[in-house]
């Protein structure tokens, strides 16, 4: 049909609003169709408009931090209010394509290679990686696992049975902290929390974060995936391994989520709150307490500021004026067929305050590049951007 209506997005959810109502006019003509006289006229009602959270300045400095040829996801929300103020998806498309017939070359050209019509940050499932691993501490210190001021020594390997489970660092870290093991990712105490944790425990320290499940966001999403022992049993016929939950516990194995939803979870875990993401600027604010103590949350913001200022997102540190809690990860990619896809995706979360401003929440996730240096960049990028249009 050629009828201009929403097909997708805030075309579609508004349409009404922003259709309005058609005038008409009637007319008497005469056997040779001329008009003789105007019978009836109805005149024109516009739509009204539909104001977007959306900033065209950030969602600018958002699209220009990606990198030539990037896929991926780069969202900016407001961590207060849910006010999304940049959204992006690479690879992208121009919609004026759709205006006109699209012949079967133009289609296969355009549309048939990286999933373009893919919006990545809110349809597209990521294993969460390392970010994931501030759950995992949260779940050891509430359930009393582990303490804030818990240590630990990382030789480079944890062993369950007959498996090894390597840390990041081969020679390992040595004795460390947990806010340290935190900055700079490692993996031994999330494994030594996944021996002593059940997986339906562990997940609903997920769910308690926003994982697992939808935030609420009108243009919908996907919900993600929080594996436990029964899905594992009604997915795939098999029992639940506690190897399996040692996976779990650094954001691997069958863990998956939305770039919104890690957004939603940072901000949740800053601020004390889990907002829904809004779009528009009339939907109300709409928020939750986060279900972890003070004490927990206080010693999770702590470490990610380390991270930003010591650890895997230290290039961050040079960044003037803002205060800074992030984390970054490396999420592997199960079952790829070629090298390139075979890289894992780079991801970065964080919360940054800019002088006396309200925190954003920003998440960066690059495809297929083997390291989290990409999303770093691009995050490190976009603030500068910010702190330029601030000055």
């Amino acid at each position: 049909s050629g009828e201009a209506v929403g097909r997708s997005g805030i075309e579609k959810l508004c349409d009404t609003q922003l259709q309005g109502i058609q005038g008409f006019a009637s007319y008497i003509a005469n056997s040779r169709g001329r008009r003789m006289q105007e019978s009836e006229y109805t005149s024109a009602l516009p739509g009204s408009d539909v104001q977007l959270c959306l900033d065209a300045r950030l969602q600018a400095l958002a699209e220009g931090a990606f990198a030539p040829g990037a896929a991926g996801a780069f969202v900016v929300m407001e961590a207060q209010t849910g006010a999304i103020r940049a959204l992006c998806s690479k690879p992208s498309y121009d919609p004026n394509l759709f205006t006109r017939h699209l012949s079967h070359h133009e289609w296969t050209q355009q549309f048939s290679q990286q999933a373009p019509l893919l919006c990545r940050a809110t349809q597209a499932l990521y294993p969460p990686a390392s970010l994931f691993k501030l759950v995992t501490f949260a779940a050891g210190i509430e359930e009393g696992i582990i303490s804030t001021k818990s240590n630990f020594y990382c030789t480079g390997a944890t062993t369950l049975g007959d498996h090894t489970y390597a840390c990041n660092r081969r020679g390992g870290h040595g004795r460390i902290s947990g806010t340290l093991a935190i900055a700079h990712s490692c993996n031994t105490p999330c494994y030594e929390i996944g021996k002593k944790i059940e997986i339906d425990v562990l997940g609903v320290y997920a769910h308690a974060c926003g994982l697992g499940e939808r935030s609420g966001y009108v243009l919908g999403e996907q919900a993600g995936l929080v594996p436990s022992a029964g899905w594992k049993e009604q997915a795939k016929g098999e029992r639940w391994w506690q190897g399996e939950t040692l996976a779990a516990c650094i954001g691997q194995g069958y863990m998956l989520a939305t770039p919104l939803q890690l957004a939603r979870m940072f901000g949740g875990i800053c601020t004390g709150q889990l907002v829904r993401p809004r779009i528009m600027e009339d939907e109300p604010v709409s928020k939750k307490p986060i279900a972890l103590s003070k004490k927990t949350r206080r010693f999770l913001v702590g470490a990610m500021r380390k991270v930003a200022s010591i650890g895997t997102a230290r290039p961050l540190h040079a960044l003037k004026d803002f205060q800074i809690a992030a984390k970054t990860g490396t999420a592997q990619v199960v079952g790829a067929q070629r090298r390139l896809e075979s890289l894992e995706h780079g991801l970065f979360a964080g919360v940054a305050s800019y002088r006396d401003e309200d925190p954003l929440v920003i998440v960066a996730v690059v495809e297929h590049v083997g390291t989290s240096l990409p999303a770093i960049r691009m995050a490190e990028k976009f603030l500068a951007g910010y702190a330029q249009l601030r000055s």
